[in-house]
């Protein structure tokens, strides 16, 4: 039998059956559970760098204006993930147009209803797609505001398609983004946040 692990917050000292095998997607749960004496297996996930199609022709497949700029957040709509505070930066950049690609569960319809009853003009939310690909190949730059991950996969794949990336420098990442060149990290200042992604918006250029 072979356990997989699925959040930040499971400790060792909560376990109750043990398993043959673990396999964890991070170092940090490869470290916690090591005390357990059961064998661990770090299965990480590694995309593939893409290369940036043309920004013009990538934004027009998807129906988006070229001369706006376009900001992504990727994931599941729940306050772990924290869309709150992107749809409150962009209020505050009225400007720039922001896209939302994640489903709306309806067991966090207690979070997400009241956003979607407020939601910004510049937002626009997608739903879940099967083509997020095109997504990071068009936008602009990623911002990721969760408060709570392991080894979130749309990091790893905005950063494979060289978007730049707003995120949180979570102690379970180990220090995993830390002196990547494309990676900005964000506290809880949602002033600062929009402040530094307009920085961002101001310097991207016509690909």
């Amino acid at each position: 039998i072979t356990e997989t692990t699925h959040n930040s917050g499971f400790k060792p000292d909560q376990k109750r059956w043990f398993p043959d095998k673990i396999e964890t997607v991070c170092r940090y749960h490869q470290e916690l559970f090591t005390s357990l004496g059961v064998p661990i297996e770090l299965v990480p996930y590694d995309p593939q760098a893409q290369p940036r199609p043309s920004r013009t022709a990538a934004l027009k497949a998807l129906n988006l204006k070229p001369e706006q700029r376009h900001i992504l957040n990727v994931g599941l709509f729940t306050p772990e993930k924290n869309q709150g505070e992107v749809f409150e930066v962009a209020r505050m950049l009225p400007d720039v147009q922001f896209h939302f690609v994640g489903n709306q569960a309806g067991n966090f319809a207690g979070y997400w209803k009241p956003l979607m009853d407020d939601k910004p003009q510049n937002c626009t939310v997608w739903g879940e797609r099967a083509d997020v690909e095109r997504f990071y190949g068009a936008m602009d730059a990623l911002v990721f505001t969760s408060i709570s991950e392991l080894a979130p996969l749309v990091v790893k794949e905005a950063l494979a398609w060289q978007m730049p990336v707003l995120m949180r420098n979570l102690p379970i990442y180990m220090g995993e983004y830390e002196g990547n060149p494309l990676v900005t990290f964000i506290d809880s200042d949602t002033t600062q946040t929009a402040q530094l992604l307009g920085g961002i918006v101001d310097r991207v250029k016509t690909r």
